[in-house]
């Protein structure tokens, strides 16, 4: 009997905490906005409504640089992503070491990373995609590039 007991309990528990958790998706705010936070990286950013049922991913690139992508959904089957098929890349943010940065202006070149913020010895860039899906050509906009990068804090 106690060993039924125990076993209900650690359901239950087991059942609460993973129910109750953290959410898969991203919802918007009020104003409809996605107000994204990384805590590991320390940064957080304001993605606009288009960017409904976004995903990320986060690769260690080396120990001098990490890069966080964003991935949107898209219906344009010529567009190709190996990375995640169906989904375009619009934005990378890369969190690079002050020295791996500096001494790495070809590599930054190449990349297009623009740098968007500084917190001790490491820099912050951001990326935005080039080739666009055909259904994110009406979308995307500079003023949308503008309003990403001007949410972009880094936190305390």
């Amino acid at each position: 009997m106690k060993k039924i007991i125990y076993i209900l309990v650690f359901t239950f528990l087991f059942i609460l905490t993973g129910c109750g958790g953290k959410q898969l998706m991203d919802v918007p705010a009020e104003d409809g906005k996605y107000h994204y936070n990384n805590e590991m990286l320390s940064f957080s950013l304001t993605l606009p409504k288009e960017f409904e049922y976004y995903q990320t991913q986060r690769i260690d690139v080396s120990e001098n640089n990490t890069e966080l992508e964003f991935f949107v959904p898209t219906s344009d089957k010529e567009y190709i992503n190996a990375e995640l098929p169906s989904y375009g890349k619009p934005i990378v943010i890369g969190v690079f070491k002050e020295s791996y940065w500096n001494d790495n202006s070809k590599e930054k070149e190449r990349y297009n990373f623009e740098k968007i913020g500084q917190k001790g010895d490491k820099i912050y860039a951001i990326r935005f995609w080039k080739d666009l899906p055909q259904d994110w050509k009406a979308k995307w906009s500079i003023n949308m590039e503008k309003e990403i990068k001007d949410s972009f804090k880094i936190n305390n």
